[in-house]
This record gives C-alpha cells, sequence and structure tokens, in this order.
C-alpha cells in the first residue's frame, strides 16, 4: 500500500486516490493494522462486514472511486519494481490484464496458485 501511495506521489501531475477495501476478513489485527491506511494522503481503507466475493467487491470499489481508471490488486501482492505505476500510466490500452510475477514458495507442490501459474 505505501509503496503504491509513493510511487504516485512521484508522478508529476496525478490525480489518484487508492481505496482499500475489506471484504469481511475475521482477522481483527489486520484490520486495525490497515486503519493506519485512512492516515495516507488520498488513501482510504472500508471494512465490510459481509465476505461478497471477488466480483461484488471489485464493482463496490469501482461505485466508490472518483477517476475513471481503475487498477485492482488482490490482497497478498506487492509491488516489485519502482516503475510499477508509471508503467501502467504509460500504456495506451483500454483494459490491461496482468503485470504480476509468480514466485516460488516455500513449499511449490502444496501451493494451488503457483502450481496453476
Amino acid at each position: 500500500m505505501e509503496e503504491l501511495q509513493r510511487q504516485a506521489e512521484k508522478i508529476d501531475g496525478l490525480s489518484y486516490e487508492i481505496i482499500v477495501a475489506d471484504d469481511g476478513s475475521t482477522c481483527d489485527d489486520s484490520k486495525q493494522e490497515n486503519q493506519s491506511i485512512n492516515l495516507l494522503p488520498y488513501c482510504r481503507y472500508i471494512v465490510r462486514n459481509e465476505n461478497v466475493g471477488r466480483a461484488a467487491i471489485r464493482n463496490f470499489l469501482a461505485s466508490e472511486a472518483k477517476y475513471r481508471w481503475l487498477l485492482f490488486l488482490d490482497s497478498g501482492m506487492s509491488i516489485a519494481n519502482e516503475n510499477f505505476l508509471l508503467r501502467y500510466l504509460q500504456s495506451d490500452a483500454d483494459v490491461i490484464c496482468g503485470g504480476y510475477q509468480v514466485i516460488e514458495p516455500l513449499e511449490p507442490l502444496t501451493n494451488l496458485r503457483y502450481r496453476y501459474e
């Protein structure tokens, strides 16, 4: 979160917002830790009590957005490139899908995401 916000701040003239939604998590520690997102400029953290699923939460986030262009990042993803956001902004495509790297986990055979990606 902080890295994405840092990269956005470095781009001259960029109007942006970062919205993070907790989709019904039961981890109180995570919810408490994520409250600090509200302290970052142009960022907000929304806690939802019920898990509505990936498509519904993305539709909710889109309805909350102030700007036209959306970038969705799932939890557990990290920004590994210092020009991650700039590269998206430089594209002239209407839709971009991908842009992530799968790193081998400690136990690759038991990690379904790694096995199938």
